[in-house]
């Protein structure tokens, strides 16, 4: 069955919406789903908080819900942002790998 839903430039109705925020070394993915539906993979750099935080605003009211925050691994370039979008958001589920980074002594 082929989906009706397109890539869209900008929030639509009924289009699948992706913000990629390239944050350095690291990104964000903001992806908005048709119905208002908010689906996050990792939450950038370190260094870029602010930025991140600023697009997420932009996309996603805050206290909305969103349905899915992914972390790919738990390097600061991507898990920078996660405390503050938990804060201000109810997100219904997390996946994350669980292994920690391993540290050289």
């Amino acid at each position: 069955m082929l989906s009706t839903t397109a890539l869209a430039l900008s929030v639509e109705p009924d289009s699948v919406f992706v913000r990629i925020i390239d944050t350095g070394p690291g990104l964000a993915e903001l992806i908005v789903l048709p119905d208002n539906q908010y689906i996050i993979y990792d939450t950038g750099h370190w260094n870029a908080e602010r930025l991140v935080m600023g697009r997420v605003r932009e996309l996603i009211p805050e206290c909305s819900v969103i349905e899915l925050l992914v972390q790919s691994h738990s390097d600061a370039d991507h898990v920078s942002s996660t405390e503050h979008i938990l804060e201000r958001y109810h997100v219904k589920r997390v996946l994350r790998t669980g292994l920690e980074r391993q540290t050289t002594t």
